[in-house]
């Protein structure tokens, strides 16, 4: 019998993951932009995630907008996007 080798599975910290901090900020040309990207990660609202608040921080020159959801299992996270490039702009 032939051993198969073992691959170690390759696991991205959480902290490293884009939008999860303020260096980490997902850039986004629109708010629509900010749920599509939580979608992908989490599902549609509603789902496995609520909405708990969504706030403004200007940080170093930048506009961000800061997402916090509950999910599920009542675990809290927050996700940060620059919204620089169209924020306070007409």
């Amino acid at each position: 019998m032939e051993k198969k080798k073992m691959v170690p599975k390759v696991v991205q910290k959480r902290e490293s993951l884009p939008g999860i901090s303020q260096d980490t900020a997902v850039i986004v040309n629109n708010i629509a932009s900010e749920y599509d990207y939580i979608a992908k990660l989490l599902g549609k609202p509603g789902s496995g995630w609520t909405l708990e608040r969504q706030a403004l921080r200007q940080a170093d020159g930048k506009s961000y907008d800061l997402i916090d959801v509950v999910l599920k299992d009542g675990t809290r996270r927050r996700y940060w996007f620059d919204i620089t490039s169209f924020f306070g702009k007409t």
